[in-house]
C-alpha cells in the first residue's frame, strides 16, 4: 500500500487536515539523515501527495503526530487485503503456490485432528466411507436434515447464551 494514501487516510479518519499535520511534524523537528536538516513545509506536502518517497527517519515523527504505532501505517483495511489476495489467486507465482499449499494442508491437519478427538470420530469415517454408495436424492436429503440440526442446536445454544447472560 501507499504510504502517502495510506497518512492521508489517517489523517481524513482522525479529522486532521495536511496543513495540521504538517505543522505538527515540523514542531517534533525530525532531521533527515541525508541533508542532516529538518525537511521543509514544501517536501512535507510532496510526500503527502506521493510525488516524493517518505524518508524511513520520519515514520517514528509521522507516528507521533498521527497518535498510532509505526506498525499501523503499513496495515491494510480488509477491502485492501482482499484485493492483493484477490490478485494473487488470479496468478500465483510458484512459491506463492506452494505457500498457500502449506497453508490449506495445515489448516486441514488441525481441522482434523479436532475432529479426530471427537467422540462420534469413528461414526464420521464411517458415514463417509458409505456415502459414494448413497443416491444423489439421499444426500440431498441428508444435507436438508444436518442443516436443519445445524440450525436447532445454533437457536439452542443461542437461547443458553442468553439464560446466562442475566
Amino acid at each position: 500500500m501507499d504510504l502517502s494514501y495510506k497518512i492521508s487516510q489517517i489523517l481524513k479518519a482522525k479529522g486532521v487536515s495536511k496543513k495540521f499535520f504538517a505543522q505538527r511534524l515540523l514542531e517534533l523537528k525530525p532531521v533527515l539523515k541525508s541533508t542532516g536538516e529538518t525537511p521543509s513545509i514544501s517536501s512535507i506536502y510532496s510526500y503527502l501527495n506521493g510525488s516524493r518517497e517518505i524518508k524511513a527517519e520520519l515514520l517514528p515523527y509521522i507516528a507521533e503526530v498521527l497518535d498510532i504505532t509505526i506498525g499501523e501505517l503499513f496495515e491494510e483495511d480488509e477491502k485492501v487485503r482482499i484485493k492483493i489476495l484477490e490478485n494473487i489467486l488470479k496468478s500465483p507465482t510458484h512459491k506463492e503456490k506452494k505457500l498457500l499449499e502449506r497453508y490449506f494442508k495445515l489448516e486441514e491437519h488441525h481441522y482434523n485432528k479436532k475432529l479426530q478427538t471427537d467422540t462420534n470420530y469413528s461414526l464420521y469415517s464411517y458415514i463417509f466411507a458409505m456415502l459414494p454408495y448413497a443416491s444423489e436424492k439421499f444426500l440431498y436429503t441428508l444435507i436438508d436434515v444436518l442443516e436443519s440440526f445445524k440450525d436447532s442446536t445454533k437457536r439452542a445454544e443461542d437461547e443458553i447464551k442468553k439464560k446466562h447472560s442475566y
